[in-house]
């Protein structure tokens, strides 16, 4: 009886066991997800032109994002942890287009709320998908018509920020140190940090783990410090602001949950 015991108890651990990128099948699963995710990133940033629907152009991004991920893994146990099992893939974070001094998650649903783009708006695109829980999420942001003075200042500013910081992100890196070269960017190009984006671990289903990166800490919104270990994978998420660098909330309805 003990050792029937024994043996459920070492296969329920085997089942728990986390998986991580140390597994080249793993690996494998992040490389097609990030693949789907920066082309569909290409075709949601090639749609963003003066005139174009917001609403438009995040279904039919979504739309390619599930297309493309039912193209790959399609046999039942393909990819699977467990024999006979199929995957689950598709949208990990749906198509958001949030236009100037919207700062994050603008994805309209009803035509009612849509926006059509104009010239000299800020783009900020934000994506993702994922193959078996693995995510690969992506971002970029485009401005329309000429990009001069200060619009061309917090663009430049999140882009080397983001460079950076994937430089440092490495073992033994520690995640204030990160945080605090993202405030020396900002302040070369005289703007803030927005306050309380996170960069989060990212584990299989899990976007938002709990081990984090500030984007700006301050003594009122601050996480425990951490450091970067192997085998982790994280979303970088990098917001630049002109203004004082605090997000409100807006009178939109939100359409984003988890």
């Amino acid at each position: 009886e003990s050792d029937h015991e024994s043996e459920n108890n070492s296969e329920l651990q085997e089942e728990e066991e986390e998986q991580t990128i140390q597994d080249p099948k793993v690996v494998t699963k992040y490389k097609t997800a990030s693949e789907i995710t920066n082309r569909a990133l290409k075709m949601a940033v090639d749609a963003c032109v003066v005139g174009a629907s917001i609403r438009d152009i995040c279904t039919r991004t979504d739309e390619y994002i599930e297309a493309e991920c039912a193209k790959v893994y399609r046999s039942a146990g393909a990819g699977a942890a467990h024999e006979g099992e199929t995957i689950i893939k598709g949208i990990a974070f749906p198509t958001c287009i949030s236009v100037n001094n919207v700062a994050a998650h603008f994805s309209p649903v009803d035509a009612d709320e849509d926006r059509v783009l104009r010239d000299g708006d800020v783009c900020k695109i934000d994506l993702g998908s994922h193959i078996d829980g693995f995510v690969a999420t992506g971002a970029h942001t485009v401005a329309l018509g000429e990009c001069t003075g200060r619009k061309a200042d917090v663009i430049l500013a999140a882009h080397k920020a983001a460079e950076c910081a994937m430089k440092m992100l490495k073992p033994g890196a520690k995640s204030y140190d990160i945080s605090l070269a993202i405030a020396k960017i900002a302040a070369a190009y005289h703007v803030t940090p927005l306050e309380g984006v996170l960069s989060h671990q990212m584990k299989q289903y899990i976007m938002d783990g709990n081990k984090v990166i500030m984007n700006r800490p301050t003594i009122e919104a601050h996480s425990e410090p951490c450091e970067i270990e192997e085998n982790e994978v994280y979303c970088l998420d990098i917001v630049m602001s002109t203004g004082e660098g605090k997000a409100r909330e807006a009178e939109q309805r939100a359409n984003v949950f988890k």
